[in-house]
């Protein structure tokens, strides 16, 4: 029989529906229809019970469990805990002296949920005096600060995610 006839209630589906369709060979082809909407970020998988019966007299039937993984598109973008970082550091720090860690997320898996931080637009002195691992997001020292040279920086970082499209 065709499932979801009626309202959803205890073992109906408000996502999917149950199609029977008939095949050139005469058989049955059950299909199974996304009738509603999919957003794995809010239920990544769905447990549906598929039953059968037959005409005779008596009844016979069965069922079986139906697991339906939801896969992750990339459709989040990496958002930043923060707006702003900021920072003070001791003139003349030495290399690797780490400054500040940046962070973001993507509410994607996978690929689509890896991060990676790079410069934005930045002046030639930002990318001379910082490193900026593009990884964890970790802001470090790459050459020794002169506060009489560079008494401030201000820069753009983003976090971009490595999946398709970007």
């Amino acid at each position: 029989e065709p499932g979801d006839a009626e309202p959803p209630g205890p073992g109906r589906s408000s996502v999917f529906e149950l199609q029977v369709a008939d095949t050139p060979d005469g058989d049955k082809q059950p299909q199974l229809i996304v009738k509603g909407a999919l957003d794995r970020e809010l239920r990544d998988s769905y447990e549906l019970t598929l039953r059968v019966r037959d005409g005779g007299q008596p009844g016979r039937s069965s069922s079986a469990l139906l697991r339906v993984l939801i896969s992750d598109v990339n459709d989040n973008s990496p958002r930043f805990d923060r707006g702003l970082y900021e920072a003070e550091l001791p003139e003349n720090s030495p290399p690797g002296t780490p400054i500040l860690q940046l962070r973001a997320t993507d509410l994607d898996t996978g690929v689509n949920g890896q991060l990676e931080y790079v410069f934005g637009p930045a002046t030639e002195s930002v990318r001379r005096l910082l490193r900026l691992d593009e990884s964890s997001g970790w802001l470090s020292v790459l050459h020794r600060l002169d506060r009489e040279e560079v008494g401030q920086l201000r820069f753009s970082v983003l976090a971009k995610d490595r999946g398709q499209p970007p």
